[in-house]
């Protein structure tokens, strides 16, 4: 497969962040949380609004680590 581009300096970021271990992991989390926390924030200024109850769902759930893998969940709805 052909490379499209090069980041000039990944494999300094990529040295940097494995040298800072779990501080870098946990600092990704941090703003994967924050950057989602602003995409729901816009998108519960989009959510039609009956009683307002699903505007009010709108939920970011905590960060999932497992190994290298950050996931961060957000939706509306639920109970």
């Amino acid at each position: 497969m052909d490379e499209l581009f090069t980041i000039q300096g990944s494999s300094k970021l990529r040295a940097a962040l494995q040298a800072a271990g779990p501080l870098a992991r946990d600092a990704i989390a941090a703003a994967m949380v924050q950057e989602q926390e602003q995409i729901m924030a816009a998108a519960k200024i989009l959510t039609p609004v009956d009683t307002g109850v699903l505007r009010a769902s709108g939920t970011v759930l905590p960060p999932v680590v497992a190994g290298n893998q950050i996931e961060v969940v957000s939706g509306f709805g639920g109970a």
